[in-house]
């Protein structure tokens, strides 16, 4: 399982920013602990467009301080697609059976369709 980085894992939780860089979650989300329960291992955490791709209208999608550009994996020139584009482009190349994708404006199932 991946995770996109705003949700609360053990680990550390950033939402793509350095303002939260070092910041730990005080628990697990409910769905990471109801996971993690079944037996899900998670793989990683995922990037994702700076604060859920809502800190400004002009950062590209994808994109955060931290995780860097994401890119579509089979057409590079494509626009990822906001925020859940690196829990899409985890899943849609193999990385991971599944991943965590948070619904703010277009989606995960938006991101899944372009990345592939």
């Amino acid at each position: 399982m991946g995770g996109r980085d705003v949700a609360n894992f053990a680990a550390l939780h950033s939402a793509g920013s350095y303002a939260l860089a070092n910041t730990r979650p005080h628990r697990e989300s409910t769905i990471v602990t109801k996971l993690r329960d079944g037996g899900a291992i998670l793989l990683g955490k995922t990037n994702l467009s700076e604060w859920a791709n809502l800190r400004a209208h002009d950062t590209p999608d994808g994109w955060s301080p931290i995780g860097g550009q994401s890119y579509a994996p089979y057409h590079f020139q494509q626009d990822p697609t906001g925020s859940s584009s690196g829990s899409a482009i985890a899943t849609a190349t193999g990385m991971c059976a599944f991943a965590l994708g948070i619904e703010v404006r277009a989606g995960p199932r938006v991101h899944v369709e372009r990345d592939g």
